[in-house]
């Protein structure tokens, strides 16, 4: 069933217009935020709209290069560690699904512990686990490694928008996501 709205409005708001229900125009509704000092949104072309779209689009790029940069050195781990190319094609495959199933765990995190904080700790964290698989010396220890690796890259993946959302001023908000995302585009 197909619904529609009425050509003209309700009488009631042509007889009294305060009942109409109103559009927020976004250049002249408060702005709101849940960080910044006053509730304000970030600005474009302020200092910290660049260092907040850089970070995000660093943090972006970061994210998939840690979980792709396995991807070339396939073959050298298939002889080093004396696997078929499907079994080593897990390095890949354990760190996907470790991130999959991370998203649906840290956006309740990030609510507790703030946006920010996640990230942060996320890709430090992913950080220190790539470390530490090309520090293994047996293959489960690279693939625990790894799947911790996916796992820690979820807390900046699944965050990364809702921060955006909350704290970029909804006219400029496009840009800053845009820039996210193309950092996760060159990264992956």
């Amino acid at each position: 069933m197909i619904f529609s709205l009425p050509a003209q409005p309700c009488p009631e708001v042509l007889v009294n217009p305060a009942v109409a229900p109103s559009t927020p125009d976004l250049n002249t509704s408060p702005v709101q935020s849940s960080t910044l000092p006053g509730d304000t949104y970030i600005e474009k072309n302020t200092p910290l709209f660049k260092r907040t779209a850089l970070a995000l689009f660093a943090g972006g790029f970061s994210t998939f290069t840690l979980l792709y940069c396995v991807q070339p050195m396939m073959p050298t781990l298939s002889s080093e560690f004396s696997l078929t190319a499907a079994q080593s094609s897990l390095i890949l495959s354990v760190a996907t699904a470790m991130l999959a199933i991370g998203l649906l765990i840290t956006g309740p995190i990030s609510d507790r512990l703030g946006r920010k904080p996640v990230m942060v700790m996320a890709l430090f964290c992913a950080s220190l686990f790539t470390i530490a698989s090309a520090l293994m010396p047996s293959w489960e220890g690279v693939l625990i490694t790894r799947a911790l690796v996916g796992l820690s890259l979820s807390g900046l993946a699944a965050v990364a928008m809702t921060y955006l959302s909350e704290e970029i001023h909804p006219t400029h908000l496009g840009l800053a996501m845009g820039l996210y995302i193309g950092g996760s585009a060159v990264g992956g």
